[in-house]
């Protein structure tokens, strides 16, 4: 993920949809973009991941074999849009998200293991009356967009879980 483009950024990140450019997040794998398009109909901010998928491009090589890295993230790795953190419903439908994301996902051995890292996919800061719920999920601090600003990041276990606005089908 290059967040190398932040660095020029002048007003805050929260809710929005240019954060990530073509290319600015990607993977070594087998992708079908059209697939991906077909199926990202519905885009905005809190709703979907669409906006920040459809940057997504096939990498010929591993990123972390290839010195594409900045910074090589070994745990894995919750990005959360959340929700208003001053209304304790709102921010209760992320942490509910968070947690049924662990069972949909299920990708590590680990999946409730407390060694995992949150980061908030915008740059305040993140403040609430409700943070010390996070301790139930990770036992590390949570990152904001600016933790990694300027930075080419690697994840070796990434997931975009449920998001508070989501429309099911």
């Amino acid at each position: 993920m290059d967040l190398t483009g932040l660095n020029t950024r002048k007003e805050p990140i929260r809710y929005k949809m240019d954060v990530l450019k073509h290319g600015q997040i990607g993977g070594n794998c087998k992708f079908n973009e059209s697939k991906l398009k077909e199926e990202a109909d519905h885009v905005s901010p809190l709703q979907s991941w669409a906006p920040e998928m459809l940057q997504f491009t096939q990498l010929s090589s591993p990123p972390l074999t290839s010195n594409k890295c900045d910074v090589i993230i070994d745990q894995p790795t919750y990005i959360m849009k959340i929700d208003a953190t001053v209304n304790m419903y709102h921010h209760f439908c992320d942490f509910f998200n968070l947690y049924a994301s662990q069972h949909v996902n299920a990708s590590h051995p680990d999946v409730f293991s407390t060694d995992v890292h949150i980061m908030i996919w915008e740059s305040y800061t993140y403040a609430s009356a409700f943070a010390d719920t996070f301790k139930a999920f990770t036992r590390h601090p949570v990152w904001d967009l600016k933790t990694f600003t300027g930075l080419t990041v690697c994840f070796k276990n990434l997931v975009l879980p449920l998001l508070p606005r989501m429309i099911y089908r």
